[in-house]
């Protein structure tokens, strides 16, 4: 060690006496000039300066087929190198290589997005993640020896624990059992030994009296993986399937005849560590609802979602004569949950421009109303009692909801100015006339300006 120490001043004085006279501005100084750097730190070291200082020359060779693999190996190595200088215990001796690495990377997410959908499945847009000490998280995990035979009890019981028909099947609401969504069914594929994440380590107990946390949470970080490896719009569209396979498999695993949680604590785990596993992929557009935890809201929504998102294979169907009744019930059912969403999560400005407030289980577009669906496949035909035909859902424009506003007002003045003052006409919100009068210039100023807004975008 001493005559390591020897060498690196020698070469340090050496140095400095040889670029002493030059002019201040163009000296070249050693940092950390006083540290011990061994022959493989100063080899990684001049490894990744190489990298960064070539890396133009190198992006360009990313968009050839020929020498496109071995690229992608070469970086996905120096990200890997950088993940190890940053988490190294001496990590003061990287300090120059890891700030030339975040100033051309740190601000530039662009530029790591366009890597990773080059070099797909190697987490190089998670490098400057700080929740992971590897690229890509729970990379190459093993379970210690304490907690193998653990998981080897809890994987032999899973299909007691988590069923994958489970009751959606036999739901009024479902149009799982003539069109099984493929999703659902790729999020409740079986656990194997090799799902192994140690995130999940802790829901493990020694009798197995838990598996069933442990199983999930082994599901949830597996799909949640899954999801990061895909490109954002289809990721989006894939979350909003995630979201309610969890809900769903929460309310089977842990809810009650009273569709209430009993394990409240239990929950609260699994959704923090969900979270977690967010956070060390990555995903920042994939969240949930982890407070207000309504399990018959969230059925509901599951619904209304499997159904939009099953619409062109419903509108194709054609039944029998035996199946068509039970077919029409449950769109008169959906029917039922469409009429309760579409004012809460839909406002049309016309009926061709509308916002939605409920984009991961709600479409507000009319082509998807359910009256469509019940209309061509003659649903009149095949029910006969009075109180199972349908209603179509119109949808109500903001301007036309502000008429309904002024017209009921106006008749309530009406009935005042007529003497009927009874209680049982005027009370409430509408009959304050100060508040009334600012609802009504409020509501004359949001149509003008979104119609305002309607012209502009026409324009451009």
């Amino acid at each position: 060690m001493f005559k390591d120490r020897d060498i690196y001043d020698n070469i340090y004085k050496a140095w400095d006496s040889f670029f002493y006279e030059l002019p201040r501005k163009k000296t070249c100084y050693i940092k950390n000039k006083y540290l011990i750097i061994n022959k493989e730190e100063l080899e990684n070291k001049k490894r990744l300066f190489d990298f960064l200082e070539l890396y133009h020359l190198l992006k360009g060779k990313l968009t050839g087929d020929d020498k496109k693999k071995d690229c992608c190996n070469y970086i996905n190595d120096m990200f890997k190198l950088y993940k190890k200088m940053e988490n190294t215990s001496n990590k003061q001796i990287y300090y120059d290589e890891i700030l030339h690495f975040r100033s051309k990377f740190r601000n530039n997410y662009s530029e790591l997005k366009f890597l990773n959908n080059i070099c797909p499945n190697m987490c190089l847009h998670l490098v400057l993640n700080p929740y992971n000490k590897t690229l890509c998280p729970f990379e190459d995990e093993k379970p210690s020896g304490n907690n193998s035979e653990q998981i080897k009890g809890c994987i032999s019981k899973q299909n007691l624990i988590l069923r994958n028909d489970a009751d959606t099947m036999n739901e009024k609401n479902s149009f799982e059992i003539w069109h099984p969504l493929e999703m659902y069914k790729t999020m409740n594929e079986e656990i194997e030994e090799g799902n192994y994440y140690d995130i999940c380590s802790n829901f493990l107990s020694n009798n197995n009296e838990h598996c069933d946390n442990y199983m999930l949470c082994i599901m949830i970080a597996r799909n949640l993986i899954n999801l990061s490896k895909l490109n954002k719009n289809e990721r989006i569209k894939k979350c909003h399937y995630f979201i309610h396979w969890l809900y769903d498999k929460v309310g089977k695993i842990y809810g009650n005849s009273m569709n209430t949680i009993q394990d409240k604590i239990t929950v609260n785990k699994i959704f923090n560590v969900s979270y977690m596993i967010l956070q060390k992929l990555g995903i920042n557009d994939c969240y949930f609802d982890v407070i207000s935890l309504d399990l018959d809201q969230n059925k509901e929504r599951k619904y209304l979602h499997d159904y939009f998102e099953n619409y062109n294979k419903i509108e194709s169907n054609t039944c029998d004569n035996d199946k068509c009744p039970q077919y029409c019930k449950h769109i008169i059912n959906i029917n039922e949950l469409y009429k309760k969403n579409i004012e809460k999560c839909c406002t049309y400005y016309s009926e061709d421009k509308y916002s939605n407030d409920c984009k991961y289980y709600f479409k507000c577009d009319p082509k998807f109303n359910p009256y469509k669906l019940y209309t061509k496949l003659n649903c009149s035909e095949f029910l006969s009692s009075d109180d199972e035909k349908m209603e179509e859902v119109k949808i109500t424009l903001v301007q036309n909801y502000v008429e309904q506003l002024i017209n009921a007002y106006r008749n309530k003045l009406k009935l005042i100015i007529n003497g009927n003052t009874s209680g049982s006409l005027c009370e409430g919100f509408i009959c304050d006339t100060f508040y009334m009068s600012v609802l009504l210039v409020f509501g004359l100023l949001g149509v003008l300006l979104i119609s305002f807004i309607v012209y502009k975008v026409n324009i451009n």
